[in-house]
């Protein structure tokens, strides 16, 4: 059986078949709300797609299942799926970045970046919701408790305009959850002050 990170924003339900996560506080949120499933349990695909879909529907959340790790399992089973009333989306393969030259990023201090111990209300205030991504607070809030999470925040004067969390892994690997600019605050280059910003310094 393959295992799953427990997402610590949500609640959860394991099935004989998988596990279906939920928040209803934070609908919105695909990461807090979907389904894993478990194909080696599953002998029945169209009856566990409803039973996923009741579930979810009667919570008033759109009905989602993350891809299993199975290859091409949603595409080898692609007629069951929409029959059910499901659409799949397809992403392409993560590419992983190296720098092999120094940076080109001029850094300058038109940026105040802190690192903070603790959640700051100015992320959601001044970035999130004027940007209509309300949905993303408690997944910010509750990504940066996990262990190995960090959270930084670029201001003008009093104000946050843009924000990252990295989490650092065990073997040493940096990865960017999330970051993000308030939308009359873009195209000054704040972003990509704070991502070239020394954050683990």
């Amino acid at each position: 059986m393959q295992v799953y990170p427990v997402r610590k924003n949500c609640s959860r339900i394991e099935t004989e078949y998988g596990i279906l996560y939920y928040n209803e506080e934070n609908k919105e949120s695909y990461d807090s709300n979907h389904a894993v499933i478990y194909p080696e349990y599953i002998d029945n695909l169209a009856r566990v797609l409803k039973d996923i879909s009741e579930f979810y529907r009667k919570k008033a959340i759109v009905p989602a299942i993350y891809h299993p790790f199975v290859k091409d399992y949603f595409i080898k089973n692609e007629r069951t799926i929409t029959e059910q009333g499901f659409k799949i989306t397809l992403r392409e393969r993560n590419h992983i970045s190296v720098l092999s030259e120094k940076s080109q990023i001029i850094p300058n201090d038109s940026l105040d970046i802190r690192k903070l111990a603790e959640w700051d209300k100015r992320i959601a205030d001044d970035i999130l919701i004027p940007n209509d991504e309300y949905y993303e607070i408690p997944v910010g809030e509750a990504t940066m408790k996990q262990s190995g999470s960090y959270l930084f925040v670029g201001y003008r004067g009093e104000k946050a305009v843009t924000y990252v969390i990295v989490h650092v892994s065990s073997l040493g690997c940096t990865r960017f959850d999330y970051i993000d600019t308030a939308k009359n605050e873009r195209g000054k280059g704040y972003a990509r002050q704070i991502s070239s910003h020394r954050l683990m310094a």
